[in-house]
């Protein structure tokens, strides 16, 4: 049976009786919008970097462009998360949507250790912070360049569950699903522009039953 899609404002009808059936060793929610939640922090005195925070801060939250992220039902996500972790479920959510790679733990809503992991793939070629700032700004700016490396830095500073966050990357996600662990291989394009761009592993990560996540 396919996994459920997850949309926040259908939660009850169409999630919540699926999984509490479930008995399955892996809960695997396919999910449109990030569920982990996000905290944004202004950057004093660097404009660049606010401007990428705020396009990140739209497309994770909702708040100025989209009012059906996990962000904005709360009660409706810890409902969600408070019957998996009554059952025991190992959660694994697979999200896209938001033009970024994030690897992030989901915590018990009980406070003591995790029930899952989300993996978030990036856009194969929708614009992500580098191509926002280029045209924001008028001039070309690289990818990995040092005001996305700041607020991806500040992102994980203000969100301790965050493992991995890339906000420049091209690519796509393959999740492979293992009895006590999963592997997420974030493959990259090198060029959106040109048909014969290449395409390479570009990060791994390993989210383990009862470690969370560990070296890959």
């Amino acid at each position: 049976m396919m996994p459920p899609v997850l949309l926040p404002d259908t939660l009850p009808a169409a999630s919540l009786p699926v999984l509490s059936e479930s008995e399955s060793r892996w809960d695997v929610l396919g999910n449109s919008v990030m569920v982990s939640p996000m905290r944004f922090a202004t950057i004093p005195d660097n404009e660049k970097a606010n401007i990428a925070a705020g396009y990140m801060k739209e497309r994770a939250t909702g708040i100025a462009v989209n009012s059906d992220q996990w962000d904005g039902y709360a009660a409706e996500r810890d409902r969600l998360l408070t019957m998996l972790d009554e059952q025991e479920s190992n959660a694994l959510f697979l999200t896209g949507d938001i033009h970024s790679e994030w690897a992030n733990s989901i915590a018990s809503p009980s406070g003591f250790g995790e029930i899952g992991c989300e993996m978030v793939t990036t856009s194969i070629s929708a614009p992500n912070v580098d191509e926002i700032l280029t045209t924001a700004f008028g001039t070309y700016h690289k990818e990995d360049n040092s005001t996305p490396l700041l607020v991806e830095q500040a992102i994980r500073d203000a969100n301790p569950w965050v493992n991995h966050i890339d906000f420049d990357a091209h690519g796509y996600g393959v999740a492979s699903i293992h009895p006590d662990y999963v592997d997420m291989l974030y493959y990259r394009v090198s060029d959106v522009e040109d048909p014969d761009a290449s395409v390479s592993l570009g990060e791994k990560r390993q989210w383990r039953i009862g470690e969370g996540f560990v070296e890959a």
